[in-house]
């Protein structure tokens, strides 16, 4: 389903696919290499799950949940939050993990931004 949908819309990225344990879909879909793949949910911003996935090549992208005081929902402490940005920092040669700022990049860009697999 997921990949149909991809290959007939411009859909350049997809966050948590499956479950937040569907370790294996996730790290199929997210080998097909057919957009992004962001783990939210299945990572929970937790240093062994970043490990994990980092390992397992689970997925492409990192959302950093935490560091607002207003919406601490995953990751408990500052240092944790750092934690988990060196990781994906010493994965991003290797495994491509970046991190997901793709709305502060809407909005700056608007109607200028060109997206992956538009016409």
């Amino acid at each position: 389903m997921f990949v149909s949908c991809v290959l007939e819309y411009p859909i350049v990225f997809i966050e948590d696919p499956f479950d937040k344990e569907d370790w294996e879909h996730t790290k199929y879909f997210s080998s097909l290499g057919i957009c992004q793949v962001v783990g939210d949910d299945l990572l929970m911003s937790n240093s062994k799950r970043v490990e994990r996935a980092i390992q397992e090549s689970a997925c492409n992208a990192l959302l950093l949940k935490g560091l607002n005081v207003n919406m601490v929902n995953q990751i408990g402490t500052v240092t944790e939050a750092i934690e988990v940005v060196k990781l994906a920092r010493d994965a991003q040669g290797e495994r491509t993990m970046k991190y997901n700022q793709l709305l502060r990049i809407d909005e700056e860009l608007w109607d200028q931004a060109v997206y992956a697999r538009e016409d």
